[in-house]
């Protein structure tokens, strides 16, 4: 297991600590696109591993993609606290 820290998201300035196995470490070393290397991820994750942005302050900021509401709490926010979003 090991311990990976994703960088500061733009957004709400904290960042947040991922745990990688063996084979998902190794996936990512070898040159694998992210999302071959994690497919059992979602986008988000991938993309907070990348930037990150978490997804609830993504929504927060550009619009919700399923709503496109730059609405705080739109309804597709529900669990983003795990993720960085204050509920």
């Amino acid at each position: 297991m090991f311990v990976v820290n994703s960088p500061v998201c733009p957004v709400c300035g904290n960042h947040t600590v991922f745990f990688l196995s063996d084979e998902e470490r190794t996936a990512l070393n070898s040159g694998k696109l992210i999302q071959d290397a994690l497919p059992d991820w979602t986008a988000d994750q991938r993309e907070l591993m990348i930037s990150g942005t978490h997804a609830f302050c993504w929504n927060r900021t550009f619009g919700c993609d399923d709503c496109n509401a730059a609405e705080l709490f739109c309804d597709h926010n529900e669990g983003m606290e795990m993720f960085g979003g204050p509920r």
